[in-house]
């Protein structure tokens, strides 16, 4: 339930939501498709390239989120560890690597639809929460309708 006068910046969150749940079976068909011929190759790349698309939409409603709920003095410092949150997840592929390396005794498309199929589960379930959660907005902002000190 949003507040009188409280914007409701919750609802931009739904964005990624979608994007990351529309990313699951994207990824699945792009490296799943079964047949092995020229065509194949093109639809799984047509499927690779919806799947970068929805996944990533995720960027611009996270940072307008991020830059709205934040007060004006801490914007560079949120923004900073955002970006270094985001290089660690940066380690997923090497994670992946190793886990297919140190002998799973799996298809290594196996490990890949699990591992990116549930890192997409998951990202969606986190934002998800977050749009419920509803982040609240400093009163500089709701007053005045920027960012000013």
């Amino acid at each position: 339930k949003v507040a009188a006068g409280r914007p409701d910046i919750g609802t931009k969150l739904w964005i990624p939501v979608v994007g990351s749940l529309l990313a699951i079976p994207t990824w699945y068909l792009a490296i799943h498709h079964e047949q092995q011929d020229s065509a194949s190759f093109t639809v799984a790349m047509s499927f690779l390239a919806l799947e970068y698309l929805v996944a990533e939409c995720w960027f611009g409603p996270t940072i307008n989120v991020l830059q709205s709920t934040v007060g004006p003095k801490i914007g560079g410092t949120a923004q900073g560890l955002f970006t270094v949150t985001g290089a660690v997840a940066n380690f997923a592929p090497t994670i992946l690597g190793f886990l297919y390396d140190a002998g799973t005794n799996g298809d290594l498309t196996d490990l890949l639809t699990i591992g990116v199929c549930g890192g997409y589960l998951l990202s969606s379930m986190c934002f998800a929460v977050a749009a419920v959660s509803n982040p609240a907005v400093p009163p500089t902002v709701l007053v005045t309708g920027s960012k000013q000190e």
